[in-house]
């Protein structure tokens, strides 16, 4: 975390989208979480491990900071008491003490878990399908579809298929 700090004092740097299946990975084998600002506390949070979330007071002066407390999600995920967050280095010595008291507790890892659901919907249907009937509601919106198969044309697939809805 140290080398990520020392970069982003140096400005903006580019983004990076590690493989998603790798972060699952890692996040099914840790017990809890210390990440700077990131998606990264809030996908560990759905899964309920206990985080700190460290917003360092060193960039209260540049673009880091002010960028990223400038989302509207991120100041409510930053008021939300069961997000363990850190303004300082000083600080998260502290909050990683509260979040390894939390260690094991079924009850704040279900509480963990439900305070994330305000910013992440959990769906029993996949992207693609939600897609595909969110894309059908806004061209054809009498295509009565909820719990059902969906007939889905397209020109490389002319006859259509059934697509479990």
């Amino acid at each position: 975390m140290a080398g990520y700090i020392e970069a982003a004092r140096g400005g903006p740097q580019p983004i990076t989208t590690p493989d998603y299946r790798n972060t699952q990975d890692i996040l099914a084998a840790a017990d809890m979480l210390i990440s700077p600002v990131s998606t990264i506390p809030l996908e560990a949070a759905l899964n309920g491990i206990p985080n700190v979330c460290l917003v360092d007071d060193i960039h209260e002066s540049n673009w880091f900071f002010e960028i990223n407390t400038s989302f509207e999600h991120l100041r409510e995920y930053f008021a939300t008491p069961e997000f363990l967050v850190a303004k300082s280095v000083a600080q998260m010595v502290a909050r990683v003490g509260e979040a390894v008291a939390l260690l094991g507790d079924a009850a704040s890892s279900r509480r963990i878990k439900k305070a994330s659901r305000y910013f992440v919907d959990v769906f029993n249907a996949s992207y693609l399908t939600r897609l595909k009937h969110f894309v059908e509601d806004l061209f054809v919106p009498e295509i009565p579809h909820r719990g059902k198969d969906v007939l889905i044309s397209n020109a490389n697939d002319p006859a259509g298929r059934a697509v479990p809805g």
